[in-house]
């Protein structure tokens, strides 16, 4: 998924990114940075890599600043997952409000409106 956190990262020769193979079958590993460029990492093994996707040029997969966001986004996504997947499949709790559900999608950032038919 990465979602840009390359955009804002500072990488030096001699460090490492996480890289994440684009085959489940080929497990995730740490990959030294050869060479950094004003647009492109060098890494060991998987070869030019995009400063700001963090995207390999070559073979797909995908890095990430470290082990640790990969796992941050892993759990990210798995939240958000169960989480609409709650609230498309259940009944409307009966302790919840319009204005508590007007905030929720406040707060995530949501503006996606459906026009229903006036009743």
């Amino acid at each position: 998924m990465n979602t840009g956190v390359g955009q804002n990262a500072k990488f030096t020769k001699g460090g490492l990114l996480w890289f994440v193979p684009a085959r489940s079958k080929d497990a995730p590993r740490d990959v030294s940075i050869d060479a950094v460029g004003t647009k492109w990492l060098t890494c060991a093994g998987i070869g030019r890599v995009d400063k700001a996707t963090l995207r390999p040029e070559e073979g797909g997969g995908c890095c990430y600043p470290s082990r640790q966001a990969w796992e941050a986004e892993k759990a990210l996504l798995k939240a958000w997952k169960e989480f609409s997947l709650e609230v498309s499949c259940c009944v409307i709790p009966p302790v919840a409000t319009v204005e508590q559900i007007e905030e929720a999608r406040k707060v995530l950032g949501l503006n996606y409106r459906i026009c229903l038919p006036d009743e």
